[in-house]
């Protein structure tokens, strides 16, 4: 099982979706137990008020399950680049040093950044089928160089998840970052006959059943949000379809490249 090939690459991905999956999970979990979303007046008959309250705070954990998942993800191409290399040369991959997948700035310097990463040694059916995947940054493959740069950012700081809203056509309301939610805060949302949302679930407004809808965005879906002055990838995309997004793209890569290499003798 071990000496298959790209077996450790595809174990790192597998990891990957483990995490996402937990995530997920608790997500969910904590939204069934932790956040109350009840109509609390319907005034006037053309409207009605939400309000959300939070139960439980949030758990402290989720930025580090976001950041081990994006972790092995990244791992998952150095390994992938390493091993080619490997079974190209009929080495054992224990002992190649400084070889990672390349992430250039844009496409002219990606063949300066393939020989700067040592990525070059995988051959040329290798290298086309990596540089097919865009991996630089400008105008390239944002599933590829985002992870890379938040990989980087974990290591400095916790990637805090945007807790998210609830909202209408008309208006919207909730909380900004995950960190600092407590129990007891709450957020109060209106919505307008006149301008009914057109997502989520159409509730009856009092007795005259105007289908006014609205979608909880809180927490089911946290996404990636944009600390400061700092400009991270991702910035308003949800945090588990986005990471799930990203784990079929480097199976598709990890499945080009192993297309490619000639099966280890």
């Amino acid at each position: 099982m071990y000496d298959e090939p790209f077996f450790a690459v595809r174990l790192k991905l597998q990891r990957a979706g483990e995490h996402i999956d937990t995530l997920e999970r608790e997500v969910a979990e904590y939204v069934a137990r932790g956040v109350d979303l009840r109509t609390v007046e319907t005034g006037e008959a053309w409207s009605v008020t939400w309000r959300m309250e939070i139960l439980e705070a949030p758990p402290v954990h989720w930025p580090s399950i976001i950041g081990d998942a994006i972790h092995n993800l990244r791992a998952s191409l150095d390994l992938l680049v390493t091993e080619a290399i490997a079974i190209k040369e009929g080495v054992d991959s224990a002992t190649l040093e400084k070889v990672s997948f390349p992430v250039a700035k844009d496409v002219i310097k990606l063949q300066d950044t393939l020989a700067g990463s040592g990525a070059l040694r995988v051959g040329n059916a290798v290298v086309i089928e990596i540089a097919k995947f865009q991996p630089f940054t400008l105008n390239g493959n944002e599933l590829i160089t985002a992870i890379h740069e938040l990989d980087i950012l974990d290591k400095h700081r916790a990637l805090v998840p945007s807790a998210g809203t609830f909202r209408g056509a008309s208006s919207e309301s909730g909380f900004g970052s995950l960190r600092g939610i407590m129990p007891g805060d709450y957020a109060t949302f209106g919505s307008h006959a006149d301008a009914p949302s057109v997502q989520g679930i159409p509730p009856g407004v009092g007795d005259i059943g105007i289908p006014v809808s609205f979608t909880l965005h809180f927490p089911r879906t946290p996404k990636f949000m944009q600390p400061g002055d700092l400009a991270l990838p991702f910035s308003g995309r949800s945090v588990i379809e986005t990471l799930r997004e990203v784990l079929t793209e480097y199976r598709r890569l990890v499945d080009a490249v192993e297309a490619v290499v000639p099966s280890r003798q």
